[in-house]
């Protein structure tokens, strides 16, 4: 296995087009998410206009970036997509200035500048602020990524070739002369539409702690990011949740007591981008392998009932189709390899290692420490309801995709796909059974599928399992790691978004994001290991539930997150 001392070092100084081989492409043939590929990364254009070593330097991150199940607008017949939405690949960089380059061999945030950028044909780039709808700053307020999407309506795959963006590289106190190693990171996403829509479903069928509107058991409308404002209570503004019941950890606000939910809580009503898929285990390998040890340490599995995806290289069968492993130790104080090695035969990234299937053992500090370094932030839970159901009226009991009913036969996988990019099950649902990862049809392995297993390019909204926008795996699989409205701490979440940099040991640094020990959060939309009731989508059995006994994650614990758009 290469380690990242083979890549080459791209040199500030440099015009020409130079390759810089990034570690994904090392470990998994440049598998990440869905399919999502970067490759041609190169350092571009530099400009020096400003003086030697000016603060206003900066040069152009040259790519080519593809994906597949790409849409935008209208796109009829599929069931897919719908009028005003499209998917987008969130794109940010991150660089280093090794040792023996004078560097301190950390890799850091790029930031990018708010205009300057070279968007291929066919595609249009939004950048994403630090904090959306202030003004742009370099330093204070940079662009921490950028959107990059169809810019006109199609569905099908996406290649965009050359794309460009101006990297202010002197704002992050690079030297013109600096020769540096970069990696761009792409993550899919899906674009929610600014808009009115409904929390809670009027459910009478095992209920547990649905949104309601006052004392009525009907579906509550969210108009604005100000309402709702009181949680609990009998006044028909209100927002209640059936008073509590069914729910595993009650919320703090019921008939008798009502909270205040402040306007700066994300209500949903806001336009936002949500990852399409759950994080992918490619995606956590990337994203440790950009940390320091002691990061990398309290990103693992530490307990002692767990001996695979940990800080020890054992020969431990992989849990629960978990293939992330230690693959190679230098010794303190550097920094760990990991690996996807499903099939458990030492050698990372082969085509059956599982680089694509949804990461699960992932804890809330885990989950919020990935969603910092990318730039991106926790989803709320009434951003959940929206972002599975839309605008549409709720249905009674009903799942991500938008009826009641859901298939229920044990999946099994079709052929030799298990593991790989392409793994689908021989046996899904179809007509008006939707697909989803649960107790009754896990496979036999137990554990998470690949992200977008049930999607192709003619698959229905039901047959794909996937919401009224496109968001895949919001029923079944893993846990969504939410912000909850029922508790205090949860509450004080402002939609702050990750600014790219970690605390020394590794944790999510924003403000008002819920702390290490999760206290503010919750879960919605169930499990490969849940009963049907969970799966819906206005069920909050566990909405304000902490899990303490085992605060490292378990084997059904995964997570995705959300950018308010630009």
């Amino acid at each position: 296995m290469k380690n990242n001392l083979s890549k080459p070092v791209l040199s500030l100084q440099s015009k020409t087009f130079v390759v810089a081989v990034l570690i994904w492409f090392l470990l998994s043939a440049g598998a990440y998410a869905n399919n999502i590929s970067v490759t041609n990364v190169c350092l571009y254009n530099q400009n020096t206009s400003a003086g030697a070593n000016n603060a206003a330097n900066y040069t152009m991150v040259q790519f080519t970036i593809s994906w597949e199940n790409s849409w935008r607008n209208n796109i009829s017949g599929t069931g897919y997509a719908i009028p005003y939405n499209w998917d987008a690949a969130w794109v940010f960089v991150k660089y280093r200035i090794t040792v023996a380059n004078g560097g301190d061999g950390l890799w850091k945030h790029a930031w990018l500048n708010n205009t300057g950028h070279t968007a291929p044909n066919g595609s249009t780039i939004d950048i994403g602020l630090l904090t959306p709808g202030a003004a742009f700053n370099a330093t204070t307020n940079p662009g921490l990524g950028a959107f990059i999407y169809r810019s006109a309506d199609g569905v099908g795959p996406n290649t965009f070739t050359n794309a460009q963006l101006r990297w202010n590289y002197g704002a992050n106190s690079v030297a013109d002369n600096a020769l540096v190693d970069i990696q761009v990171f792409a993550i899919e996403m899906v674009y929610v539409p600014q808009g009115s829509f409904y929390v809670g479903d009027g459910t009478t069928n095992i209920v547990r702690g649905q949104f309601q509107a006052g004392t009525s058991n009907t579906y509550f409308q969210v108009t604005s990011e100000s309402t709702p404002s009181i949680l609990g209570g009998s006044a028909d503004g209100n927002l209640r949740n059936n008073n509590t019941t069914g729910m595993t950890t009650a919320d703090d606000f019921s008939t008798a007591v009502t909270q205040p939910l402040l306007t700066a809580f994300p209500k949903g009503y806001i336009a936002f981008y949500c990852m399409k898929y759950e994080i992918s285990q490619q995606e956590y390998v990337d994203f440790l392998s950009t940390l320091t040890r002691t990061q990398q340490t309290n990103k693992m599995v530490t307990t002692a009932e767990h001996n695979f995806m940990s800080n020890v290289a054992t020969s431990a069968t992989p849990q629960s189709r978990n293939g992330i492993k230690l693959m190679l130790d230098p010794g303190d104080p550097a920094s760990r390899v990991y690996g996807n090695d499903l099939n458990n035969n030492g050698t990372a990234g082969e085509v059956d290692d599982g680089q694509n299937i949804a990461c699960n053992f992932l804890s809330w500090a885990n989950v919020a420490a990935y969603l910092d370094w990318s730039g991106l932030r926790p989803m709320t839970e009434l951003e959940f309801e929206k972002a599975c159901r839309g605008t549409l009226t709720p249905v009674v009991d009903e799942y991500a995709w938008g009826n009641s009913t859901v298939y229920g036969t044990q999946y099994t996988f079709s052929g030799s796909t298990a593991g790989t990019s392409s793994e689908v099950m021989s046996n899904p649902g179809s007509g008006s059974n939707g697909n989803a990862n649960y107790t009754s049809t896990v496979p036999s392995t137990n554990g998470p599928l690949r992200v977008g297993s049930f999607a192709t390019s003619g698959s229905t909204k039901i047959i794909s399992g996937s919401t009224y926008y496109g968001i895949m795996e919001m029923s079944g699989d893993l846990w969504e790691r939410i912000v909850t409205v029922g508790h205090a701490t949860g509450r004080t979440f402002t939609g702050a978004h990750g600014n790219g940099v970690l605390t020394t040991d590794g944790n999510a640094d924003a403000s008002n994001w819920p702390g290490t020990d999760a206290t503010g959060t919750g879960v919605r939309g169930a499990t490969c290991m849940s009963q049907t009731r969970g799966l819906r989508v206005s069920d909050r059995g566990y909405a304000s539930y902490i899990r303490t006994s085992y605060t490292d994650g378990f084997q059904d614990w995964g997570g995705r997150g959300v950018r308010t758009a630009p």
